[in-house]
């Protein structure tokens, strides 16, 4: 069980979707995050090795199945800090991601 606490705290944040973001999975009884929440997750942490993470997640997801949540992680960037949506744009231009501009960049 999370702690009412830390879902404010993390909605405060704008990292709330990422546990709202959580999906059932077929093999294990408890709902995981789906590979979008993940990213806009360590988007926000920020770190080095968050950063490292968001580059492997994406480049495996691309290989596995395309990615296909791309689409849908460009409309939740606006949300994110403003050290997110910087870091992102970095990432997305060393990934040949289409990244819109953002009005608060």
């Amino acid at each position: 069980m999370i702690e009412p606490g830390i879902l404010r705290r993390l909605e405060e944040r704008g990292v709330g979707c990422c546990l709202i973001g959580a999906a059932a999975a077929p093999d294990v009884p408890a709902k995981v995050a789906t590979p979008l929440a993940l990213v806009l997750l360590k988007l926000e942490a920020g770190g080095t090795l968050d950063t490292r993470d968001v580059v492997a997640l994406i480049e495996v997801q691309r290989v596995l199945n395309g990615a296909p949540w791309l689409d849908e992680l460009a409309a939740e960037i606006p949300r994110l800090r403003s050290p997110a949506r910087a870091l992102w744009s970095r990432l997305a231009a060393e990934l040949g991601i289409p990244s819109p501009r953002d009005p608060r960049a």
